[in-house]
């Protein structure tokens, strides 16, 4: 009874730390302003949610668990989107405190637990996407049980992971499906006796069992189930996210005119060359494993192989976010290194650990700025927008809310609006629905089928906001056609470079 005790002692010590962690970072270092488009992307999914529509079915989006859980969330925080990132931020600190589970097989004493968590939750980046780092850290968790133990309950509760997180996002249900697959190769390879065809037969049940919602929404309705393929369609065609290359580091443009620029492109090369060291190293520590070896190591055996499957989301597109996704699997395996080598490091290399900690958190710094946290006691909440940073040093973006001041003057409330290619947030805060299901365009991966689909939508629509011109008649060609044809441009001074507000001809 006292050993249960201290145990259970032990995990809520561990959940208050990540509980608390992220309550710090979400509070003093995070930004509470929405972006108009990715932001705003989850924002209006969530609105839309409560208002009774279902995601892929009434309006294009993310795969549906996040706004459900955001939704659920909502009635304690509220619809702003400051309490939409609470939501979010419940989720990231529920992964935090299994990431540390993880981690405490290797990290030993009360302050190296803290600061593994404070610098995994500096990297749980952008806010909108704190599922992702919390499904990669409670897939490294699931899977060292697994290896410690695995029962036939353990295989199922592996596969009950997996189809949860594939509702959460497919690609996640993919990447740690194809995760289990490998460690449970792992485990016939290096563990005598251990039943592989077993352990699928309790794993795949596990998995369809999560899955199952999703399942039964392709199974009963069939607008959901054209949303769901038809992501898969334009995943074929055009590919899931825009390419951007990999940072090499002899390849960067190093800005040595500033201290700050040359070592923030210092910290931003080795962030992004450490899966393409550590994962090979981790690989071939945890495959030199004697054979029963494995549950003593179960932390290497796992963290290297979750760390190579989510790589490939790295390689989609190489940029920060991205990589904030799917690296916490490579820093467990760092921690898992350090333990297994540890005895032969000197007290006196602290010094360099502490540099090399600061070096990788550097990156993190520029999305943790602000105090979203306090908004929560605005009465009510203040939905505040903004434009990501510009594209480039030229061409600035517009400011939301002069876009929402000239809505408000120009459109009358009870007359529908369409605003494109890519800025439901402003649907959100303007109070108002998008007429079409395609929300959110953010590449030219719309058919001619799908462009004459959203006209048949907008027939009756009397307004149109649409911005950057040039890039909606690019990428957009049939739709710009028929707006132009059928509506006229309205003259308003104040409107930002490249956007039109379009009124429809008078038949």
């Amino acid at each position: 009874m006292g050993e249960t005790g201290a145990e259970n002692r032990g995990l809520a010590g561990v959940f208050l730390l990540a509980s608390a962690v992220v309550f710090l970072v979400f509070f003093v270092a995070g930004s509470g302003r929405a972006s108009m488009e990715d932001d705003g992307f989850l924002w209006y999914g969530v609105v839309r949610v409560l208002a009774g529509e279902t995601p892929l079915a009434d309006f294009t989006s993310y795969d549906p668990g996040r706004y459900y859980w955001c939704a659920a969330w909502s009635l304690v925080f509220g619809s702003a989107w400051v309490g939409v990132v609470a939501g979010v931020s419940v989720f990231a600190a529920l992964g935090l405190f299994f990431g540390l589970l993880a981690a405490r097989r290797v990290v030993k004493g009360g302050w190296g637990l803290v600061a593994t968590a404070v610098f995994l939750a500096f990297w749980m980046l952008p806010q909108r996407k704190g599922f992702e780092p919390a499904l990669t850290m409670t897939a490294v968790l699931v899977l060292v049980r697994l290896v410690e133990n695995p029962t036939l309950r353990r295989h199922f509760v592996l596969g009950l992971f997996v189809g949860v997180a594939a509702f959460f996002g497919r690609n996640h249900g993919v990447y740690s499906g194809t995760s289990a697959v490998l460690v449970m190769l792992l485990l016939r390879w290096k563990s005598p006796g251990y039943a592989l065809f077993r352990g699928l037969a309790a794993w795949i049940p596990g998995v369809l069992l999560g899955y199952a919602p999703m399942l039964l929404s392709i199974a009963l309705s069939p607008e959901f189930r054209d949303g769901f393929l038809e992501y898969f369609e334009r995943v074929v065609k055009y590919g899931s996210n825009k390419e951007v290359s990999y940072p090499w580091a002899w390849l960067m443009v190093w800005d040595l005119g500033t201290w700050s620029g040359s070592v923030g492109r210092l910290a931003l090369s080795v962030v992004f060359l450490l899966p393409l060291v550590v994962v090979p190293v981790g690989l071939v520590a945890a495959l030199r494993t004697r054979p029963g070896g494995l549950r003593d190591r179960a932390l290497l055996a796992v963290a290297p192989i979750v760390g190579l499957v989510y790589f490939h989301h790295v390689t989609v597109a190489s940029n920060m976010p991205h990589l904030a996704q799917a690296i916490h699997p490579v820093f467990l395996t760092v921690l898992a290194l350090g333990a297994l080598w540890g005895r032969g490091v000197r007290a006196s290399s602290a010094p360099l650990v502490l540099v090399a900690a600061a070096l990788l958190v550097h990156p993190t710094l520029n999305y943790h700025q602000g105090l979203v946290g306090w908004q929560l006691f605005d009465s009510p909440p203040r939905n505040i927008v903004r434009h990501d940073k510009p594209v480039s040093h030229v061409s600035k973006r517009p400011d939301a809310e002069l876009l929402e001041r000239i809505v408000r003057r120009e459109v009358p409330d009870d007359e529908e609006l369409y605003i494109g290619p890519f800025y439901p947030g402003l649907y959100v805060v303007l109070g108002r629905v998008s007429p079409v299901r395609e929300i959110y365009i953010s590449r030219p991966a719309l058919g001619e089928e799908d462009q004459r689909r959203m006209i048949d939508d907008l027939s009756d629509v009397p307004w149109a906001l649409v911005g950057p011109k040039n890039q909606f008649e690019r990428w957009l060609p049939v739709l710009w056609e028929f707006l132009e044809r059928r509506y006229e441009p309205r003259r308003v001074p104040d409107l930002p470079p490249g956007f039109v507000l379009l009124r429809r001809r008078s038949r």
